[in-house]
């Protein structure tokens, strides 16, 4: 493939912003990547995108292909213009609807766009820099090999693997044919969490020994239960089953697996894979955890027995133990009352994040003493506490308006006031590393650790066992 000449660009500081907390220092407030990209002429790379359900939906929106007439832009920003530097060349879906709704949003936009059903044809192109996979889990590392040894850079949504030996086997291909992967850990972009990992690295609540996490949800979209796998479901002529299938068991059409496939091992890992893994990014982003030493599971399927494999309630324990860290991750899909929460408590005192980050002191903190005795400081006050309106906005509102609208918690609100989508500044840092060919924010080297920690936790739950990871030789025991 005739790839372009690759020029090396640098991230420039922009104004400082002030936290607003006792205490602290103002964090450097730094130009995004679709900031410089808009500051500066590019190269038009030519991109793809497979998979253009309701996520790869999001993924062209935040790439600006909107049709401002269709039901997706009445949910979504209006106005937002095309990620400056590329071009999308062609859609891809193995379910006719899906593919033509994507293809009306990018030729909404530039007039044409090819679209594929088999991702194997689409990948026969000689024209392509990058593409992004945002198909059920089964299929993104047969996709993203397929496209790293055609020389094509990979946006994968998370789990980048549907197994363990597939992380390794992706690990390898990337690093034999010299590509560049972006896993879809779009929370690495909010400020909220930027905000947070600063607060924990300059020791405002002292070395961090448990972090305690729950993601709860409710309601028949946050269990995975869709309209279009209702009344029969769409007619089996509009999906091509076997593309979808790829290499896992042959078994006949059913709506239910086809649109609810996260409920089924041959497709997905369930929560361990789609949720937890999000927990699992922001705590190698805040605290710098690897691979757990050993992980224990339970769970089962409590309420929704509707014919699902994965559990619809899931309790994990993973235990780090070079960073003297334990983590507990607890996710029901039949309650939303709590939603969604971390708390990471150190020795000095507790942050607990939402959308929200509070800190508070430690009643037998001895960084603190003096404040709490003369009553400047209380336990039960936060002497740091911010907010993300716009994600605030995003995880209140209920699981099904979030899913069927196709939104998902991507917003930020940045220092400056200015509400960003995390999921449009993921794209901008990959394809500045897809010209630079630095590693991007959620490269390889950052999602394996993550990915092979819910692998742990999936095989855990499936064989009964608590289960360790043997660093030496590279393999779970």
């Amino acid at each position: 493939m005739n790839k372009r000449a690759l020029t090396r660009r640098k991230f420039l500081g922009a104004s400082a912003g002030t936290v607003a907390a006792a205490g602290l220092h103002g964090i450097p407030l730094l130009r995004t990547d679709e900031e410089q990209a808009a500051a500066e002429p590019l190269e038009e790379l030519r991109i793809a995108v497979i998979g253009t359900g309701r996520r790869g939906q999001d993924h062209l929106a935040a790439l600006g292909y909107l049709d401002p007439k269709s039901q997706l832009a009445t949910r979504k920003a209006a106005g937002v213009e095309v990620l400056p530097g590329q071009r999308c060349i062609a859609v891809c879906d193995p379910f006719r609807t899906n593919l033509e709704e994507g293809a009306r949003q990018v030729r909404a936009t530039l007039g044409e766009v090819a679209s594929y059903v088999d991702y194997r044809d689409l990948l026969d192109r000689e024209d392509l820099d990058a593409v992004v996979i945002a198909t059920p889990d089964h299929l993104h590392t047969p996709i993203a090999l397929a496209a790293i040894k055609k020389g094509v850079d990979v946006f994968v949504e998370k789990s980048i693997s549907n197994n363990f030996e597939e992380t390794l086997e992706l690990e390898a291909a990337l690093k034999k044919h010299e590509r560049i992967l972006q896993a879809g850990f779009q929370s690495r972009q909010s400020h909220i969490h930027r905000q947070a990992a600063n607060i924990i690295r300059d020791g405002h609540i002292g070395n961090v020994h448990m972090v305690e996490y729950f993601l709860h949800r409710n309601g028949e979209a946050g269990a995975w239960v869709f309209p279009e796998e209702k009344n029969g479901g769409p007619d089996r002529s509009l999906i091509d089953w076997d593309v979808f299938l790829g290499d896992a068991p042959q078994v006949d059409y059913t709506p239910k697996r086809y649109f609810g496939w996260r409920c089924y091992w041959d497709y997905s890992t369930g929560i361990s894979g789609d949720i937890m893994t999000h927990l699992l990014d922001s705590m190698k982003y805040m605290l710098g955890v690897g691979i757990p030493n050993s992980v224990v599971a339970s769970g089962g399927v409590r309420y929704w027995k509707d014919g699902r494999e994965t559990p619809d309630q899931f309790n994990v324990l993973l235990e780090y133990p070079d960073k003297d860290i334990s983590v507990c991750f607890l996710s029901t899909l039949n309650n939303s009352f709590f939603k969604s929460a971390t708390r990471i408590m150190g020795e000095e005192g507790t942050i607990e994040l939402d959308w929200r980050l509070m800190a508070f002191p430690d009643r037998f903190s001895e960084k603190y003493a003096k404040q709490i005795k003369s009553g400047a400081m209380h336990p039960h006050i936060p002497f740091i506490n911010m907010e993300d309106s716009a994600a605030g906005m995003v995880v209140n509102a209920a699981p099904s308006q979030l899913w069927l609208g196709g939104m998902g918690a991507t917003l930020t609100t940045r220092e400056d006031g200015e509400v960003s989508d995390t999921t449009r500044m993921h794209h901008a840092d990959f394809l500045n590393c897809v010209r630079t060919r630095e590693e991007p924010a959620a490269s390889m080297a950052e999602a394996l650790p993550i990915t092979i920690a819910a692998h742990m936790a999936t095989i855990s739950y499936r064989e009964g066992r608590r289960v360790t990871w043997d660093a030496e030789k590279r393999t779970i025991i």
